[in-house]
C-alpha cells in the first residue's frame, strides 16, 4: 500500500479517536440548555399564578391524547412529571428543610431545573466531569414534557409525639392539578387527604430519643399514604397511567 495512503489513514483514525474522547462536560451541557430552562422557570411561575380553584374547573373528558404517563422513580423520562406548588415559583426551594410536607414526586424535571439554575447543587468536580452520552437528549426530553402535575398542600398537621408510644397530628390535605403545557389548560383538579398510621412501630438506637424516632416513623407513614392517595386520585380524576413504585 502506498506510504502516503497509509499516513492518511492513520491521521483519519487518530482524528476520529480524538473526537470520540472529546465529549462535552456537564458544565457545557448545562450552558447549552440554560436559556431554555430559564424560560421553563418563567412558564412554571405563570402556571402557578393562574391555577384555578376546584370549583372553577370541570374535569376534562377522558381519555386524554396523548395519555399522561407517570411512573414514580422511573429512570426513563415520560410525558408527565409532578412538582410541589412552591417549586413552580422557585424550583430551588427545599420544603423539607423548612418543615413543610414535600411529596417528592418529581422524577427528573426538578433536578434539571436546579442543575441549570443560579444555585446549582452540582459540585465543581461534577461540572468538569464528562457528561453521559445521552445527557443532552435527556435535557431535551425534559423540556418537551407535555403534562405538569401539581401538588398544593392546603393543610398540614405534622405528627408530634406526646410520649414514647403516642402522638398527635399526622394529617394532610392536598389539592392536585394536571396542566397541559401545550395548551396551558388545567385539565383537572382534585383534593385528597391522608393520615399517619395509628399503629406505628419504630426502631431506635441506644442513646436516641424515642419520641423523635416515633415522630419520624409517624411522618413516614403520612408521607407514604399521601403520595399513594395523590397518584391514585390523579389517575381516577384525570385519566392516564400514574404508578408509584413498590
Amino acid at each position: 500500500m502506498n506510504t502516503k495512503i497509509i499516513k492518511a489513514i492513520v491521521i483519519v483514525l487518530m482524528a476520529s479517536l480524538a473526537l470520540a474522547g472529546c465529549g462535552l462536560t456537564n458544565q457545557q451541557v448545562i450552558d447549552q440548555f440554560e436559556p431554555q430552562f430559564t424560560q421553563l422557570r418563567a412558564d412554571l411561575k405563570d402556571i402557578a399564578s393562574t391555577l384555578p380553584s376546584v370549583a372553577e374547573v370541570k374535569n376534562v373528558a377522558q381519555p386524554l391524547d396523548p395519555r399522561p404517563v407517570y411512573v414514580e422513580g422511573s429512570d426513563e423520562i415520560q410525558n408527565t412529571d409532578i412538582l410541589m406548588f412552591e417549586n413552580l415559583s422557585d424550583p430551588d426551594t427545599d420544603l423539607r428543610t423548612s418543615g413543610q410536607l414535600d411529596l417528592t414526586l418529581s422524577n427528573y424535571l426538578l433536578r434539571y431545573l436546579r442543575w441549570t439554575g443560579p444555585d446549582s447543587p452540582m459540585s465543581a468536580s461534577a461540572l468538569k466531569a464528562r457528561a453521559p452520552k445521552d445527557s443532552a437528549g435527556q435535557f431535551e426530553q425534559a423540556l418537551n414534557i407535555r403534562y405538569i402535575g401539581v401538588a398544593a398542600v392546603v393543610k398540614y398537621d405534622p405528627p408530634v409525639a406526646v410520649s414514647e408510644s403516642a402522638f398527635t397530628g399526622g394529617y394532610a390535605e392536598i389539592l392536585g392539578f394536571l396542566v397541559d403545557r401545550e395548551t396551558r389548560q388545567t385539565l383537572c383538579v382534585f383534593r385528597i387527604s391522608a393520615l399517619s398510621n395509628q399503629d406505628v412501630s419504630y426502631t431506635y438506637q441506644e442513646g436516641d430519643s424515642k419520641t423523635q424516632a416515633l415522630e419520624k416513623f409517624a411522618y413516614s407513614t403520612l408521607w407514604t399514604n399521601a403520595r399513594t392517595a395523590f397518584l391514585e386520585e390523579m389517575g381516577r380524576a384525570c385519566g392516564g397511567d400514574f404508578q408509584i413504585s413498590e
